[in-house]
């Protein structure tokens, strides 16, 4: 709220809502200053990265990563959204502080709200003691067992939302 006496920072093309102190130009979310000056703006507001990918739901929604994601992205059936090394088979290791499966997902089967790959999938069908079934829906353990397919698509972080450089 200070009058801006000497150097602002601004956006020319409009992008950018306001003046700034060069000093005061940091993430309108964290107030961090932008890492090598690059930042992205939202809504006329700056953002750092991961603040900018929080605002257009652009973060990976894997537990062990958290973090925005730039170019090939794969979707889950409910629209979660993961870097697709991160989208891996949700069966269990048994085993505590163990990473259970690995395998990548593509085409998966969605079993009481996990997603496992075909062979996990069939591990808990033959457990259920399930025999009669079809190829989509089959009962397991008392629910459901939907094979379900993984969207690709490319996010490009300064595409969408306007990348800039401050300096």
């Amino acid at each position: 709220n200070k009058p801006i006496e000497k150097q602002a920072v601004s956006s020319s093309d409009g992008q950018l809502k306001g003046k700034y102190h060069k000093d005061c130009f940091n993430c309108a979310t964290c107030h961090k200053p932008f890492p090598n000056k690059t930042f992205y703006i939202f809504d006329g507001k700056p953002l750092c990265a991961y603040h900018y990918a929080e605002a257009n739901d652009s973060l990976c929604a894997a537990a062990t990563c958290g973090q925005p994601i730039e170019g090939p992205c794969a979707v889950s059936h409910a629209g979660d959204r993961y870097h697709p090394e991160h989208l891996l088979c949700e069966y269990p290791s048994g085993i505590p502080g163990k990473q259970g499966c690995t395998e990548k997902l593509e085409e998966y089967w969605e079993v009481d709200g996990r997603m496992l790959c075909e062979r996990h999938a069939n591990v808990m069908i033959r457990r259920a003691g399930d025999s009669d079934l079809d190829d989509d829906e089959q009962p397991v353990m008392g629910s459901k067992a939907m094979k379900r397919t993984t969207r690709f698509i490319d996010l490009n972080l300064g595409l969408d939302g306007g990348l800039g450089a401050s300096g």
